[in-house]
Protein backbone atom coordinates (compact mmCIF):
# COMPACT_ATOMS: atom_id res chain seq x y z
CA UNK A 1 0.00 0.00 0.00
CA UNK A 2 2.56 2.37 1.24
CA UNK A 3 4.74 1.48 -1.82
CA UNK A 4 2.03 2.22 -4.30
CA UNK A 5 1.02 5.90 -2.74
CA UNK A 6 4.84 6.59 -2.97
CA UNK A 7 4.43 5.11 -6.72
CA UNK A 8 1.47 8.11 -7.24
CA UNK A 9 3.34 10.65 -5.91
CA UNK A 10 6.90 10.38 -7.01
CA UNK A 11 7.41 12.69 -9.87
CA UNK A 12 8.97 10.87 -12.85
CA UNK A 13 12.13 10.93 -13.79
CA UNK A 14 14.18 11.50 -17.12
CA UNK A 15 17.76 10.26 -16.97
CA UNK A 16 18.81 11.69 -20.65
CA UNK A 17 17.62 15.11 -19.19
CA UNK A 18 18.54 16.15 -15.65
CA UNK A 19 17.24 20.14 -16.21
CA UNK A 20 13.74 18.08 -17.34
CA UNK A 21 13.88 16.04 -14.43
CA UNK A 22 14.28 18.94 -12.10
CA UNK A 23 11.59 21.00 -13.67
CA UNK A 24 9.17 17.64 -13.47
CA UNK A 25 9.85 17.22 -9.60
CA UNK A 26 9.25 20.51 -9.08
CA UNK A 27 6.18 20.87 -11.26
CA UNK A 28 5.02 17.57 -9.08
CA UNK A 29 5.39 19.18 -6.02
CA UNK A 30 3.66 22.12 -6.59
CA UNK A 31 0.82 20.23 -8.23
CA UNK A 32 0.45 17.68 -5.29
CA UNK A 33 0.66 20.35 -2.75
CA UNK A 34 -2.30 22.92 -4.56
CA UNK A 35 -3.98 19.97 -4.77
CA UNK A 36 -3.93 19.25 -1.08
CA UNK A 37 -4.20 22.82 0.09
CA UNK A 38 -7.38 22.93 -1.96
CA UNK A 39 -9.01 19.35 -0.37
CA UNK A 40 -8.19 19.79 3.08
CA UNK A 41 -9.48 23.43 2.77
CA UNK A 42 -12.63 21.71 2.04
CA UNK A 43 -12.45 19.44 4.13
CA UNK A 44 -11.63 21.52 6.90
CA UNK A 45 -14.57 24.03 6.15
CA UNK A 46 -16.98 21.69 6.29
CA UNK A 47 -16.21 19.44 8.39
CA UNK A 48 -15.23 20.94 11.81
CA UNK A 49 -16.79 24.55 10.54
CA UNK A 50 -20.12 23.25 9.70
CA UNK A 51 -19.63 25.13 6.21
CA UNK A 52 -22.19 24.09 3.98
CA UNK A 53 -22.67 26.82 1.09
CA UNK A 54 -21.02 26.78 -2.08
CA UNK A 55 -19.57 29.75 -3.16
CA UNK A 56 -17.42 31.27 -6.26
CA UNK A 57 -14.10 30.49 -3.51
CA UNK A 58 -15.11 26.97 -3.33
CA UNK A 59 -15.65 26.47 -7.22
CA UNK A 60 -12.20 28.01 -7.41
CA UNK A 61 -10.68 25.10 -5.49
CA UNK A 62 -12.48 22.64 -6.99
CA UNK A 63 -11.21 24.45 -10.52
CA UNK A 64 -7.22 24.68 -8.89
CA UNK A 65 -7.65 20.70 -7.64
CA UNK A 66 -8.85 19.80 -11.45
CA UNK A 67 -5.76 21.53 -12.53
CA UNK A 68 -3.13 20.00 -10.48
CA UNK A 69 -4.64 16.73 -11.68
CA UNK A 70 -4.24 17.69 -15.52
CA UNK A 71 -0.60 18.65 -14.75
CA UNK A 72 0.02 15.49 -12.74
CA UNK A 73 -1.55 13.40 -15.59
CA UNK A 74 0.78 15.31 -18.46
CA UNK A 75 3.78 14.92 -16.20
CA UNK A 76 3.54 11.12 -16.43
CA UNK A 77 2.99 11.50 -20.05
CA UNK A 78 6.82 13.20 -20.62
CA UNK A 79 4.80 16.64 -21.15
CA UNK A 80 7.21 18.50 -18.98
CA UNK A 81 7.15 22.03 -20.53
CA UNK A 82 3.00 21.70 -21.69
CA UNK A 83 2.32 20.89 -17.29
CA UNK A 84 4.18 23.69 -16.40
CA UNK A 85 2.83 25.75 -18.58
CA UNK A 86 -0.84 24.39 -17.78
CA UNK A 87 -0.28 24.92 -14.28
CA UNK A 88 1.30 28.47 -14.29
CA UNK A 89 -1.40 29.83 -17.38
CA UNK A 90 -4.50 28.31 -15.73
CA UNK A 91 -3.99 28.94 -11.98
CA UNK A 92 -3.55 32.34 -12.84
CA UNK A 93 -6.66 32.61 -14.71
CA UNK A 94 -8.90 30.74 -12.24
CA UNK A 95 -7.10 33.18 -9.08
CA UNK A 96 -7.55 36.61 -11.02
CA UNK A 97 -11.01 35.17 -12.58
CA UNK A 98 -12.05 34.70 -8.69
CA UNK A 99 -10.49 38.34 -7.53
CA UNK A 100 -13.29 39.34 -10.46
CA UNK A 101 -16.30 37.98 -9.15
CA UNK A 102 -15.43 38.52 -5.66
CA UNK A 103 -13.65 41.83 -3.72
CA UNK A 104 -11.67 43.09 -7.27
CA UNK A 105 -8.66 44.16 -6.72
CA UNK A 106 -9.12 44.02 -3.30
CA UNK A 107 -9.58 40.09 -2.93
CA UNK A 108 -7.57 38.10 -1.11
CA UNK A 109 -6.92 35.58 -3.43
CA UNK A 110 -5.18 38.69 -5.87
CA UNK A 111 -1.97 38.23 -3.40
CA UNK A 112 -1.34 34.63 -4.77
CA UNK A 113 -0.36 36.63 -8.70
CA UNK A 114 3.09 37.34 -6.67
CA UNK A 115 3.48 33.13 -5.71
CA UNK A 116 2.38 32.51 -9.51
CA UNK A 117 5.04 34.88 -10.83
CA UNK A 118 7.73 32.93 -8.65
CA UNK A 119 6.16 29.82 -9.79
CA UNK A 120 6.40 30.79 -13.24
CA UNK A 121 10.37 32.01 -13.04
CA UNK A 122 11.19 28.88 -11.31
CA UNK A 123 9.59 26.29 -13.78
CA UNK A 124 9.55 28.24 -17.22
CA UNK A 125 12.43 30.87 -17.11
CA UNK A 126 13.35 34.30 -16.18
CA UNK A 127 10.62 35.47 -19.45
CA UNK A 128 7.94 33.37 -18.26
CA UNK A 129 8.27 35.72 -14.78
CA UNK A 130 8.29 38.70 -16.87
CA UNK A 131 4.95 37.79 -18.63
CA UNK A 132 3.15 36.82 -15.69
CA UNK A 133 4.17 39.88 -14.04
CA UNK A 134 3.02 42.24 -16.81
CA UNK A 135 -0.13 40.27 -17.18
CA UNK A 136 -0.77 40.24 -13.12
CA UNK A 137 -0.02 44.55 -13.14
CA UNK A 138 -2.66 44.28 -16.43
CA UNK A 139 -5.16 42.30 -14.31
CA UNK A 140 -4.81 44.46 -11.51
CA UNK A 141 -5.20 47.93 -13.18
CA UNK A 142 -8.07 46.29 -14.91
CA UNK A 143 -10.03 44.92 -11.71
CA UNK A 144 -9.51 48.71 -10.37
CA UNK A 145 -10.90 50.02 -13.68
CA UNK A 146 -14.17 47.71 -13.58
CA UNK A 147 -14.82 48.36 -10.15
CA UNK A 148 -14.48 52.26 -10.24
CA UNK A 149 -16.81 52.43 -13.27
CA UNK A 150 -19.20 50.32 -11.87
CA UNK A 151 -18.74 46.96 -14.75
CA UNK A 152 -18.44 44.56 -11.23
CA UNK A 153 -20.14 45.44 -8.08
CA UNK A 154 -17.70 44.81 -4.64
CA UNK A 155 -19.53 44.15 -1.27
CA UNK A 156 -18.03 45.15 1.75
CA UNK A 157 -15.41 42.05 2.51
CA UNK A 158 -16.03 40.68 6.29
CA UNK A 159 -13.41 40.74 9.05
CA UNK A 160 -14.00 36.57 9.49
CA UNK A 161 -14.03 35.93 5.98
CA UNK A 162 -10.53 37.53 4.94
CA UNK A 163 -9.13 36.22 7.60
CA UNK A 164 -10.25 32.62 5.93
CA UNK A 165 -9.51 33.46 2.63
CA UNK A 166 -5.66 34.68 3.52
CA UNK A 167 -5.02 31.55 5.43
CA UNK A 168 -5.66 29.68 1.94
CA UNK A 169 -3.34 32.24 0.51
CA UNK A 170 -0.53 31.64 2.54
CA UNK A 171 -1.15 27.87 2.84
CA UNK A 172 -0.69 28.64 -1.49
CA UNK A 173 2.37 30.65 -1.29
CA UNK A 174 4.40 28.23 1.82
CA UNK A 175 4.42 25.67 -0.83
CA UNK A 176 6.72 26.73 -3.88
CA UNK A 177 9.84 26.71 -2.02
CA UNK A 178 10.42 23.17 -0.76
CA UNK A 179 13.75 22.66 0.67
CA UNK A 180 16.93 22.42 -1.79
CA UNK A 181 15.04 22.93 -4.58
CA UNK A 182 16.71 26.65 -5.20
CA UNK A 183 20.08 25.15 -4.83
CA UNK A 184 22.22 23.35 -7.73
CA UNK A 185 25.36 21.19 -6.87
CA UNK A 186 28.62 21.25 -9.81
CA UNK A 187 30.99 18.92 -9.24
CA UNK A 188 34.44 19.48 -11.24
CA UNK A 189 37.16 17.37 -12.23
CA UNK A 190 40.24 18.04 -13.84
CA UNK A 191 42.67 15.31 -16.04
CA UNK A 192 46.08 14.56 -14.45
CA UNK A 193 47.70 16.64 -17.55
CA UNK A 194 46.06 19.58 -16.87
CA UNK A 195 49.03 22.03 -15.57
CA UNK A 196 47.99 24.60 -12.05
CA UNK A 197 45.97 27.18 -13.22
CA UNK A 198 43.45 30.16 -11.90
CA UNK A 199 41.21 30.71 -14.30
CA UNK A 200 37.54 33.11 -13.88
CA UNK A 201 34.33 30.75 -14.90
CA UNK A 202 30.71 30.52 -14.45
CA UNK A 203 27.79 28.38 -14.98
CA UNK A 204 24.88 28.28 -17.57
CA UNK A 205 21.47 27.17 -16.73
CA UNK A 206 20.24 24.45 -19.05
CA UNK A 207 16.96 26.33 -19.78
CA UNK A 208 15.19 28.80 -21.20
CA UNK A 209 17.22 32.39 -20.53
CA UNK A 210 20.50 30.59 -20.43
CA UNK A 211 20.93 32.82 -17.14
CA UNK A 212 24.59 32.47 -15.72
CA UNK A 213 26.42 32.49 -12.55
CA UNK A 214 29.06 35.22 -11.13
CA UNK A 215 32.21 34.26 -12.29
CA UNK A 216 34.00 32.25 -9.85
CA UNK A 217 37.75 31.70 -9.76
CA UNK A 218 38.41 28.40 -10.33
CA UNK A 219 42.15 26.86 -8.59
CA UNK A 220 43.50 23.84 -10.39
CA UNK A 221 46.43 21.95 -8.23
CA UNK A 222 48.51 19.03 -8.60
CA UNK A 223 47.19 15.96 -7.25
CA UNK A 224 47.23 15.94 -3.54
CA UNK A 225 46.63 19.15 -3.10
CA UNK A 226 43.20 20.61 -3.29
CA UNK A 227 41.13 22.02 -5.52
CA UNK A 228 39.22 25.45 -4.61
CA UNK A 229 36.82 27.48 -6.40
CA UNK A 230 36.23 31.20 -4.59
CA UNK A 231 34.14 34.15 -6.05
Amino acid sequence: MLKTVSTILRPPIFTEDEDKTRRARYTNFIAWAFFAVAVLYEVFLRIFANYVRLTILDVALFVVAAIAVTVLVLLRKGRVQLASIVLVALTWAAINGLAATGFGIKDSSYIINFAIILMAGLLLGWQASLVMTFTSVVSGFALAYAEQNGFITVSSYAVTSFARDIMFVFGLNGVLIPKDQNERQILLTASKWVPETDRLCYAIEQQAGKQTSRPVLLKVRKPGQKMTASR
